[in-house]
């Protein structure tokens, strides 16, 4: 992320104490590249004294301006025409962001289902949260409730009117799953972003409460920036095939049917995406215009990164693939790209998509030993990693971006992170696996998305310096995450992550509490730092106990190899304007709402 985005969250701690103790009404300032709505949230109160209850949290507070980075500028937005932009691969999992958070879904998604759900990522500023399917929300004193106002005159892709019992029948699909005799569908892999939900209900016709366990006073971060955690399940054409059995229905099975700007208009497995303008949609831009800008996408399957480069170049697409590893241009690539297009190109830099190297520590193996895991944190070289797998663009990071502030300020010097001390770490690494009882090392499997084996190749050649053999398999995106989630696995890499602490609860907690979360662990200590989190509304204190459960998780426990987040940097034609870039996270602003064509 860039300084701006670390000043913009620094700021917040103290600006909301002064909106909530006041309870003024502020005017965010949009970013000066896009005009769009203008948030409406920010998230974590502090106040210092005790508030009444109800007390609306939902009204802006002043930030500094951001500028997307660098959507060119000029002319007025104009209606019409179809962008073209690359994508790598068919989503999996019938399309049901439920089941993964990859962004070879977000991406083709994102313009159907919408970023968020009834809160969204800011555009512009993916680090406040903005209304959505909900216009403003309100919390009771202690934060154990949270009632959201759903808006009026949202229609399915159907016609027919999106509503709180919509909104409830999704909450409880995502939280509790679905019966229908004895078939069972699990809950979410993001069901933890509800916050500790004990109850959700509709009251007042057009509003759905959130009654909660604990105190959540960040609820709306965790549900609003949880990007990948969209509304894409009308229950008036699901909960029919529920009843009939089939408990896993997807987007896929029922036409896509969802309350974004565009819908799908045809869709030619291995080969392209279409969607098209979904005249009803409800969103405004600042000025009232009317969105989409855009007539409808295509997206070209293209599975190859060569490919894709060539594909732009040539001018067959507007924008390069915008998915995942080995997809985002190197250093090389990109300077064949601006030697060849000059003015006629420019680069969306996003920060995002952490990569962790994850044990299963809950298997009988050698990773259950602290020593191994802390052994294989310190030998792996992550510049090596971020040239061999990243092209250079990416930095060394625990789970928090460098620049976040709620990460140690002192992390690049820590044990595996700090290159002047690669030797001695290295050293170290052999010590504690020689008293683990490995001298010589051990044979182990690394479970592949077929996406990530240039992540997982590094990782072989890595380890094999330790003396740990390391074995491939190679799985499709559908079956890693099945097996992750079963715990079918020995070593696994991991890719996104949010951007609050409390949003790294699902990832992070224990498998009782999430069977598929990120790490495979049950140390229950870990899923006490997210109660501490909850219970607290002030900004600093929050960033102390995230930087203890950083070093908890990083250093003393090595529950995964955290390595770097990666900088995604995708190529678009000049000509491609109103392009918000997210600050973190490449699936944030996916819905492409404001994205225009100036030719």
């Amino acid at each position: 992320m860039g300084t701006r985005g670390v000043w913009s969250l620094l700021a917040l701690g103290a600006s909301v104490v002064a909106l909530l103790m006041a309870g003024a009404c502020g005017a965010a300032e949009a970013p000066t590249t896009t005009p769009t709505t203008a948030p409406q949230v920010v998230s974590s109160p502090t106040p210092t004294a005790t508030p009444a209850a109800p007390r609306v949290v939902a009204t802006p507070t002043p930030v500094p301006a951001l500028t997307a980075t660098p959507s060119p500028t000029g002319p007025q937005p104009k209606y019409g025409g179809v962008a073209v932009f690359a994508t790598r691969g068919d989503p999996p999992g019938a399309w049901d962001s439920m089941r993964t958070e990859t962004i070879t879904l977000g991406l083709v998604a994102g313009p159907m289902y919408d970023r968020g759900n009834l809160l969204r990522p800011c555009r512009g500023n993916s680090y406040l949260v903005c209304p959505a399917l909900a216009e403003k929300w309100e919390s009771n004193a202690d934060f154990t409730q949270w009632t959201f106002t759903v808006r009026q005159g949202v229609l399915w892709h159907d016609g027919r009117p999106f509503t709180a019992q919509d909104a409830l029948w999704w909450t409880n699909l995502s939280v509790k799953g679905a019966k229908s005799g004895d078939k069972v569908r699990q809950p979410s892999v993001l069901a933890d972003s509800f916050g500790p939900l004990e109850k959700a209900e509709v009251v007042d016709g057009n509003k759905i409460r959130f009654t909660l366990s604990r105190s959540a006073a960040v609820l709306p971060s965790q549900l609003g920036l949880s990007q990948n955690n969209n509304i894409a399940h009308p229950p008036h054409l699901m909960q029919p095939q529920i009843d009939k059995g089939n408990v896993s229905v997807a987007p896929q099975e029922v036409g896509w049917v969802a309350t974004g700007p565009f819908k799908m208009h045809r869709y030619d497995r291995g080969s392209i995406i279409q969607v098209r303008r979904f005249d009803q949609y409800w969103g405004k831009d600042e000025q009232g215009r009317k969105l989409p800008f855009l007539d409808g996408i295509d997206f070209p399957i293209i599975n190859n990164p060569s490919s894709s480069d060539a594909a732009f170049r040539t001018g067959r697409v507007d924008g390069g693939v915008r998915a995942g590893g080995g997809f985002y241009l190197t250093n090389t690539r990109k300077a064949t790209i601006e030697k060849e297009m000059g003015d006629k190109v420019w680069f969306a830099d996003m920060p995002g998509n952490y990569k962790i190297l994850v044990p299963n520590v809950l298997r009988s193996t050698p990773w259950q030993d602290v020593r191994v895991r802390k052994a294989m944190s310190l030998w792996m070289d992550r510049p090596a990693g971020i040239e061999a797998t990243q092209g250079g663009f990416g930095s060394a990071s625990t789970f928090f971006a460098p620049k976040s502030p709620w990460t140690n300020p002192d992390f690049a010097t820590w044990p595996g992170y700090n290159p002047a001390t690669r030797d001695k770490d290295r050293a170290e690494a052999k010590r504690l696996l020689a008293e683990a009882g490995y001298p010589t090392g051990f044979s182990t499997t690394l479970l592949c998305r077929a996406e990530w084996v240039a992540y997982c190749e590094y990782t072989e050649g890595q380890l094999s310096g330790l003396g740990i053999q390391v074995k491939l398999d190679v799985v499709d995106e559908a079956t890693r995450t099945k097996r992750n989630c079963t715990g079918d696995f020995t070593l696994i890499w991991h890719g996104p992550g949010p951007i609050f602490p409390e949003a790294w609860e699902g990832s992070l907690s224990t498998a009782e509490t999430n069977p598929c979360a990120d790490l495979r662990h049950n140390d229950k200590k870990v899923n006490e730092f997210f109660v501490r989190l909850g219970r607290t509304t002030n900004f600093e204190e929050r960033v102390k106990i995230a930087r203890e459960l950083e070093r908890y998780i990083v250093l003393e426990q090595a529950l995964g190899t955290f390595l770097w987040v990666e900088v995604a940097v995708t190529p678009y034609r000049s000509y491609v304007k109103g392009m918000y870039v997210p600050l973190e996270a490449p699936s944030n602003d996916t819905d492409f709402t404001t994205v225009w064509l100036d030719k």
